[in-house]
């Protein structure tokens, strides 16, 4: 609730997220619903797009573009996450244009623009781990 003034108050800042759901159908796929992500879950996500892959930057859009997904994607009826990272291999074999539609909607749902994720790859070395 804003204060007397019309601004956010610290409760807002401070209170824990409100998952927003997008929930949308994929010919030859099914239903699909996506969950949004918490500050602290987007920047682990950020982070782990520049520590992964080496310098390939092919590879490491491509870690990233799955990751979101496996980041997002629920099951229907509990909003469960679906996916864990070890499953990223995995989706290498799903279908171009569903990870596609996905990826672009779950993108949008938690505040990235078109390009942002590929910006952020392009623009940093890879942070070395360990």
């Amino acid at each position: 609730m804003a204060d007397e003034n019309g601004q956010a108050n610290r409760e807002q800042y401070t209170k824990p997220a409100e998952r927003r759901w997008d929930s949308f159908h994929i010919d030859e796929f099914g239903p699909v619903v996506l969950r949004s992500l918490t500050e602290g879950e987007k920047t682990k996500f950020e982070m782990s797009v520049m520590e992964s892959g080496g310098k390939d930057y092919r590879k490491r859009l491509a870690t990233a573009r799955r990751r979101l997904i496996i980041l997002t994607s629920c099951d229907v009826v509990g909003g469960r996450p679906l996916l864990e990272l070890k499953d990223e291999p995995l989706l290498q074999s799903m279908d171009g244009l569903h990870s596609q539609i996905i990826f672009d909607r779950a993108q949008t749902l938690c505040g990235f623009e078109a390009g942002d994720i590929e910006d952020t790859i392009k623009n940093c070395d890879p942070i070395p781990v360990g």
